[in-house]
């Protein structure tokens, strides 16, 4: 139907080190000519999220842009040993990345994380 939905995969060991997994699902069905549902057609398309593990030990300020306009998609500050989600993208466009700390406050030229080419 074309519609997207956020499912979370919770991981296998309950308490383990393993984190909850975040996924964006979009399913589409079309009916053949003649509407057999024998011969429908299902797509079903599943997007990873983009997740942070801040390692410094400081705050760190993430932000990501869209790859044409480089408009902010999302943006988070991230706790020094913490695991941020992000974004959730259909990967159609390329994905540029920021980051900045209290010692580093200016980024230079975002990076790209993704380019469908």
């Amino acid at each position: 139907t074309g519609e997207s939905v956020f499912v979370a995969c919770a991981p296998e060991t309950p308490g383990g080190e393993e984190s909850v997994m975040y996924f964006r699902v979009r399913l589409d069905a079309k009916r053949p000519v003649g509407g057999h549902e024998d011969n429908m057609r299902i797509v079903v398309s599943i997007h990873p999220a983009l997740r942070i593990h801040n390692v410094l030990p400081y705050p760190l300020q993430v932000s990501v842009l869209a790859g044409g306009t480089k408009a902010v998609l999302a943006k988070a500050l991230t706790p020094e040993g913490q695991v941020e989600q992000l974004h959730c993208a259909d990967l159609s466009a390329a994905l540029l990345l920021t980051a900045t700390t209290s010692a580093f406050p200016k980024a230079r030229d975002p990076v790209t994380v993704y380019s469908p080419d």
